[in-house]
């Protein structure tokens, strides 16, 4: 009997000792935010504890929620933001904390970034680089004969020629208007000046040689 009430004590004693021992788990929360004048918050931020090596991110309000022990090592952090480390104090069952990071700049050295994926490739590029006209020669071969009979051959009339055209026709309309109209492919004159065109090799194709 008596050892039982001995057996049941030092178990009893035993287990508040080791509850004394191991710290409680409490739940962090709060909100991390930027430290400038904005104070907004900041989505996906990392906030890790340390000493249980477990961690969360902050969702899109900047709110997050932790389990740590009194005596924990919290760290936070974000890209553009300073790292910022709190110890958990002794509290009871929930802690709340506000996380004010400050803003970092990242001074990056200048680099440079080229299509070649090597020495050889560039070498090969080099040499067989195809180097383009500047605007002098550019406007030269725009206004050389050959492109500019191309472009009369080629390219549809103009406003001007257009309405001129137009105009041509409500005179012959008028003209003949009444009788049978005449046709420009029976004009002797016509014809005379096609013959003409002709033999000038008006109607020749540039590309043609």
């Amino acid at each position: 009997m008596w050892f039982r009430v001995i057996l049941i004590m030092a178990v009893l004693f035993s287990t508040k000792a080791w509850s004394q021992q191991q710290p409680a788990y409490v739940q962090m929360s709060g909100m991390v935010l930027s430290s400038d004048t904005s104070r907004a918050p900041i989505p996906y931020a990392t906030v890790y504890n340390r000493s249980l090596n477990i961690g969360t991110y902050t969702n899109m309000d900047g709110f997050y929620a932790l389990v740590v022990r009194p005596g924990d090592s919290v760290a936070v952090t974000s890209l553009g933001y300073k790292e910022t480390v709190v110890l958990v104090p002794q509290v009871v069952d929930v802690w709340l904390h506000t996380f004010l990071l400050e803003p970092r700049a990242y001074l990056l050295q200048e680099q440079t970034v080229y299509p070649w994926g090597t020495r050889d490739q560039f070498r090969q590029a080099f040499v067989y680089m195809n180097i383009p006209d500047d605007d002098l020669e550019r406007a030269r071969k725009n206004l050389s004969p050959s492109e500019m009979n191309f472009l009369s051959a080629t390219i549809q009339n103009d406003g001007p020629a257009t309405t001129a055209s137009v105009l041509r026709n409500y005179q012959e309309s008028y003209y003949t208007k009444g009788q049978i109209p005449s046709y420009r492919i029976f004009s002797p004159l016509a014809w005379a000046n096609f013959f003409r065109d002709l033999n000038a090799g008006k109607y020749k194709d540039p590309n043609k040689k």
